[in-house]
């Protein structure tokens, strides 16, 4: 009886050391394109210490699937997918159509816009003039988000500060106030009035 127990505890052990491994395996094929848009925040670490360690070609290879997550209907899908492309610099380069294309992405309360001006200024090696271009739109959550990315990149957005003047002048308020936050990470002496 004790035997049938212990064999039994044994099998069961074994089963189970099986389904690990066995589910190991399977986690493990998941490409690291979709573990950076998993909504389980372990597998996204876990991607992103797999990105580090990734060539600038492997690293391409993984643009297109992000482009893809980019058509998500779940906000956070493509929030994280957009953030997976800034992470991968240059190498997501053919991703700037459609980062551009983002700005406008009102999801998660518009993270997904700004987070996409964010990655297409890490992305792009020259992105002023198409930040700039961008923020002519004039909607007022775009200009947002193109400012917020035009002021992360500082000094070197200058050629950006004759139109954010006009915009920290905007009768939107949140645009102003995105406007003249940009312009003064910009730099001094640039600052609307």
């Amino acid at each position: 009886m004790i035997e049938t127990a212990l064999m039994r505890a044994r099998v069961f052990v074994f089963v189970v050391f099986l389904a690990a491994t066995g589910g190991l395996i399977i986690y493990r094929r998941a490409t690291v394109a979709e573990r950076l848009v998993s909504m389980d925040e372990i597998s996204r670490e876990e991607a992103g210490s797999d990105l580090a360690k990734l060539s600038e070609a492997e690293k391409a290879e993984l643009v297109p699937r992000l482009i893809g997550s980019l058509k998500s209907k779940e906000p956070t899908v493509r929030y994280l997918a957009v953030r997976a492309l800034g992470n991968l610099g240059p190498a997501a380069s053919a991703a700037s159509p459609a980062l551009l294309t983002m700005l406008n992405d009102t999801g998660m309360n518009s993270n997904v816009g700004a987070a996409a001006a964010e990655a297409f200024a890490h992305i792009d090696p020259a992105p002023v003039p198409r930040l700039v271009e961008a923020l002519k739109d004039r909607d007022p959550e775009t200009g947002c988000n193109v400012s917020r990315a035009l002021g992360g990149l500082g000094p070197a957005a200058g050629e950006a500060v004759p139109l954010l003047r006009e915009l920290a002048e905007d009768k939107d308020q949140e645009l102003k106030l995105c406007a003249a936050q940009a312009l003064e990470k910009i730099g001094p002496g640039h600052r609307g009035h």
